[in-house]
């Protein structure tokens, strides 16, 4: 493996990872993604590699533990920087665990400091004066309030990582940012003279995104969202000695899945994967797990696998989103044994000859990649914002397509247009 990958990226679920692997694939560079650490090197000439764990809900010491096996494989490997991903809406709890693995690895490295930096604003996140707003509502207030893993109930950055942290916050206020990249450099030098441990950035546009990653390329390790990671990406790949910047590249192409069929399989308890359901509905044919799963997991997993081979035409969805319509929305099940139950499925269905599957909800994406048994994954062109379709290799050597998406990505035609991009 060479020593001179420009970032090294380290993603809190699988959703995520794919969701910044598209984005820089999408400026043209070129990307490795593995699924969890890799048992040992291989070689890539990529521009980045980005690990993918699924540790965003887990116990602290758990996570920190993957986050920091990830980053001493990514170091290893010859990666420049490295950058913690994770959800635009920053996805943890009191607990963490942003928080816990973001200080582990400023002791892996032997910083004092990083930024947090959520912006999103393709997706309408964005941060002014260290708050979160999503579509210009501020966190705590949005459909995040009563997400059913973690409930977002503060909206302050700066409140919210010092809660599950050791440090305490500054903030490179918007009023900062629009003064240029130097002017951010001397405010992140001031913070850190101050003793802050995090500096929350803000940023509305992808101007602003463009400013912050000027800033914080020379940076040993930053944190946030997928918009930023593709920044700094940008300016480490411009100071090379032979400079190609990314969007003046072409990423190599990616082939098709194996022929085979195709199903769809929404887990997301998101109100976005709702309507998305509840318009594929509509045209395709349907299977509510939720209700099957009131008579265990193994019942549920037969009946759906009885229900699949049973059909005679595609398109094909399996869900358990709630409020996505019929008695289902009111079941009660849980959310660990459903996921299970999707991998589940998905591994037989792929005994059964399908080889593309889209998955909505990032804990169903991951379950159902370790199902079909992919360890890396190579990325596609995006269906949509945020969501690249992505072909992978089995354990028995089948060429798979996925498309997997964080919950609350994609429109509401997101099932037909994904279907159609791996068909």
């Amino acid at each position: 493996m060479r020593a001179t990958h420009a970032l090294g990226c380290i993603a809190d679920d699988l959703t995520g990872s794919v969701d910044l692997a598209g984005r820089l694939v999408r400026d043209g560079a070129t990307v490795a993604l593995h699924v969890g650490v890799p048992d040992r090197s291989t070689a890539t000439d990529a521009d980045a590699v980005v690990v993918a764990l699924k540790s965003r809900s887990i116990a602290p010491k758990e996570a920190i533990e993957q986050s920091l096996r990830a980053a001493r494989w990514l170091r290893a490997a010859g990666c420049e920087r490295l950058y913690l991903k994770y959800a635009a809406t920053f996805d943890s709890t009191a607990r963490g665990n942003i928080g816990p693995v973001a200080d582990a690895l400023m002791r892996e490295l032997g910083v004092a400091y990083t930024v947090l930096a959520p912006s999103l604003p393709e997706h309408g996140r964005t941060v002014v004066h260290g708050t979160l707003f999503v579509h210009g509502v501020p966190l705590a207030e949005s459909a995040m309030r009563n997400h059913p893993i973690n409930p977002m109930r503060e909206s302050d950055l700066r409140t919210l990582i010092g809660r599950q942290s050791r440090g305490r916050a500054a903030v490179v206020p918007i009023d900062t940012v629009h003064e240029g990249p130097d002017a951010v450099q001397r405010e992140l030098e001031v913070s850190a003279a101050s003793g802050a441990t995090y500096v929350v950035l803000d940023a509305v546009s992808d101007d602003d995104l463009a400013v912050l990653g000027q800033a914080c390329a020379p940076l040993p390790l930053s944190t946030g969202a997928s918009a930023l990671a593709a920044e700094i990406l940008r300016q480490l790949l411009a100071v090379r000695d032979n400079p190609e910047a990314p969007d003046s590249r072409r990423a190599p192409a990616v082939e098709c899945a194996d022929p085979g069929r195709a199903v769809a399989l929404a887990g997301s308890c998101s109100a976005a994967t709702a309507a998305q359901v509840a318009v594929f509905r509509q045209s395709a044919r349907s299977f509510p797990l939720a209700l099957a799963m009131k008579a265990g997991r193994p019942a549920a997993v037969a009946e759906a696998l009885a229900w699949v081979r049973s059909q005679p035409a595609e398109p094909l969805l399996v869900y358990s989103t709630p409020q996505a319509g019929g008695e289902h929305s009111t079941v009660n099940v849980d959310s660990a044994e459903v996921e299970a139950a999707f991998g589940e499925l998905a591994a037989a269905l792929l005994h059964d000859g399908f080889s593309r599957f889209v998955v909505a909800g990032g804990e169903t994406s991951g379950a159902v990649v370790q199902a079909l048994g992919t360890r890396a994954l190579d990325i596609g062109a995006e269906v949509q914002p945020g969501v690249p379709a992505a072909f992978g290799l089995t354990p028995t050597g089948r060429r798979v397509g996925v498309v997997l998406k964080s919950g609350n990505f994609g429109y509401e035609n997101f099932f037909a247009a994904a279907l159609e991009e791996i068909s």
